[in-house]
């Protein structure tokens, strides 16, 4: 086998590292987010309690319908009753931790990519997890023979590159979809002592 050099598919991602995702904005469409954001819920909560999409229908994980509720319910009752200056200052720096999407789409030279991989071999280094193995001695030689057992295994699934299709079925397979509890953080009230007297 030859030695490869491998590239990830996407440079914004991360190998195993999770990738945050920022709330989506509110719009007409919030009824069509996984979950739905209630009609009368403030802009303001409907923006903050959006769990945005992953990007393959049926793969990776999402907020319940009933997080997403919740968020919104703790978000109204904050800032009720209190003037837009003292409301913006109660939602600033809140934070609704919706799931994180793992892994990374890695792509042979040969065309062969990969999704679910344990670990990836890139210019003399093995990632994981838990960092990097470099060296002298470290080669990619054996990297898409390990890759292949791992999809015998059935713990990685692998498709061609400019398979669209085929790369959004390995992420179902890998990542299947499941609804998740997300929690919603928000500073605490006493910081907005002046502006909401």
């Amino acid at each position: 086998m030859k030695s490869a050099t491998f590239r990830t598919r996407s440079l914004c991602r991360l190998f195993l590292m999770a990738v945050t995702l920022l709330p989506a904005a509110c719009g007409d469409d919030q009824a069509g987010v996984e979950g739905g954001v209630p009609e009368s819920s403030d802009p303001r909560c409907a923006s903050l309690c959006t769990d945005e999409p992953p990007e393959f229908d049926g793969a990776h994980d999402v907020c319940s319908s009933d997080s997403l509720l919740t968020c919104v319910d703790l978000c109204e009752a904050r800032i009720a009753d209190t003037s837009n200056l003292c409301a913006e200052c109660l939602l600033e720096d809140a934070y609704f931790d919706e799931p994180q999407e793992t892994g990374v789409d890695v792509c042979a030279p040969s065309g062969s990519c990969y999704v679910g991989l344990s670990r990836i071999c890139e210019d003399q280094c093995w990632f994981d997890g838990q960092g990097a193995s470099c060296g002298d001695e470290v080669t990619c030689e054996d990297a898409e023979e390990e890759y292949a057992l791992e999809v015998a295994r059935g713990t990685a699934c692998s498709y061609q590159q400019g398979d669209d299709a085929g790369q959004a079925a390995c992420h179902r397979q890998i990542y299947p979809r499941a609804e998740v509890t997300c929690e919603v953080e928000f500073e605490a009230v006493s910081d907005c002592a002046d502006v909401c007297r």
